[in-house]
């Protein structure tokens, strides 16, 4: 498989308000149940001092339910959190959906002026019209969008045949169970910094991940299987792989989606161990593997993370 296929599945697996834009266009789920499932064990640290207790958790954004995975330690660490920290709040971003809605339009759209995106030099053309007609996405709608906008929906399609929604995904069934049993809910980040972080991209980077994305239709969901499987068995040398090691033939996504916050994070989590209590810290899985990972960083400081699952 060649480079290409890893990065439709590491965009739509890297930032959390991508499952808020699949939202508008998925119908939402049943409710999960968990009698009969297997049980899934994704990996889990915890970093501790004389008064302070955090636990890492990596997770996986969309998912299909297919595993009870928030039992034993993991389900243990958040009971024992006083707040849970996510990424971005999930209760804010399906509450606010029309904010979000306009958060696109400012940041995901062409300027009235601007060539349409199927007259952008460098698009592959032939790829983009055949996914356009794929999805049943119109021109019109098409041409307004950046190319990080298109790659991101384009991104989403996979996902979204496999049954892989945000609903089901690892936040949002923290975040409920958090609601239900009162606990102060975090971020750290915000959906606006998340859509400007990718609208900040320069217009050929942008290219380049849209014409990646394209490239991989039709050949992310063995990517996704693979991705999900690792997940759910706590396999974080894998998931690194398959998350991370392609960034390093495109830097400058490599420094947008993961370095640069893996950094800010890591700072963040150095913050809160100077006040007593006990947190959940739940991100992405690919900010919790590999090299760069968040507790690298950590270690880096002299913080230590140990691995409990």
């Amino acid at each position: 498989m060649s480079r290409r296929a890893y990065l439709a599945p590491l965009l739509a697996a890297a930032f959390f308000s991508a499952p808020a834009l699949a939202q508008t266009a998925a119908p939402k789920p049943a409710a999960a149940t968990t009698a009969g499932k297997p049980v899934g064990k994704p990996a889990l640290w915890v970093v501790k001092d004389a008064d302070t207790t955090i636990y890492l958790f990596g997770t996986f954004h969309l998912y299909n339910g297919r595993t009870n995975w928030f039992t034993g330690k993991v389900r243990d660490a958040f009971d024992r959190s006083n707040e849970v920290i996510f990424e971005i709040d999930p209760t804010a971003a399906t509450a606010n959906q029309p904010a979000f809605g306009a958060l696109v339009q400012r940041y995901g759209m062409r300027p009235v002026d601007a060539p349409p995106l199927s007259k952008v030099a460098g698009v592959d053309l032939p790829a983009l019209e055949r996914e356009r007609k794929g999805t049943g996405l119109s021109q019109q709608a098409l041409d307004r969008m950046q190319p990080w906008l298109a790659a991101l929906t384009f991104s989403l399609v996979t996902p979204q045949k496999m049954g892989l929604t945000g609903e089901q995904g690892a936040e949002r069934v923290i975040a409920r169970a958090a609601v239900s049993a009162k606990k102060r809910i975090g971020e750290l980040e915000t959906a606006e910094g998340q859509i400007r972080l990718l609208s900040g991209l320069s217009e050929p980077v942008q290219i380049q991940l849209l014409n990646s994305t394209l490239a991989e239709s039709g050949r992310s969901r063995a990517m996704y299987d693979r991705m999900i499987a690792a997940w759910e068995a706590g396999d974080v040398n894998t998931l690194s792989k398959l998350l991370n090691e392609s960034l390093d033939h495109y830097p400058a996504l490599q420094k947008a989606l993961i370095t640069d916050r893996n950094a800010r994070w890591a700072k963040a989590i150095e913050t809160m161990l100077k006040k007593p209590g006990s947190v959940m810290v739940a991100v992405g899985s690919g900010h919790v593997s590999g090299a760069g990972s968040v507790q690298e960083l950590l270690r880096k400081d002299g913080v230590t993370a140990v691995r409990l699952q």
